[in-house]
């Protein structure tokens, strides 16, 4: 991508992404704050292009936290302003926000919505059908 887009762009490139990848709003107001305070921080400085030097100098300063020097069990405190500051260094680097983790894999042949279908079957051999009754999931067995 362009190491050179100014901080500005870049964040505002960023949470287009969030939003286009279905990040739900709280979420993303999380970025935006994050993103706020690290921008005025780099006014500040008088950096207008985002480098991970300038973001691990924001932890620094207002987390006392060294992004560089950290060990595998993370302060939970800690978690969310280092992934917002990967996200930075990601976006920019490759154009992509990478999951942090794997996401739930779409089962095939369930209901979309859990709380509008119930779920029955003869036994527990055969198979599941779902069909829209009350609005919590059960499963009923009706055994012979």
């Amino acid at each position: 991508m362009n190491p050179e887009k100014s901080i500005r762009k870049l964040v505002a490139d960023v949470l287009e992404e969030l939003e286009r990848l279905h990040y739900v709003e709280g979420t993303r107001t999380g970025y935006r704050r994050f993103y706020r305070r690290l921008i005025g921080f780099a006014d500040r400085a008088g950096e207008a292009v985002y480098s991970e030097s300038l973001g691990n100098r924001f932890l620094q300063s207002s987390y006392a936290f060294d992004l560089d020097n950290y060990s595998v069990s993370l302060h939970r405190s800690f978690r969310n302003e280092a992934r917002f500051i990967r996200v930075l260094g990601d976006y920019q680097l490759h154009g992509a926000i990478l999951r942090r983790r794997a996401t739930k894999p779409h089962i095939r042949g369930l209901p979309s919505s859990p709380r509008r279908s119930t779920l029955t079957t003869k036994n527990a051999a055969d198979e599941i059908t779902p069909t829209r009754e009350c609005g919590a999931v059960s499963i009923e067995r009706n055994c012979l």
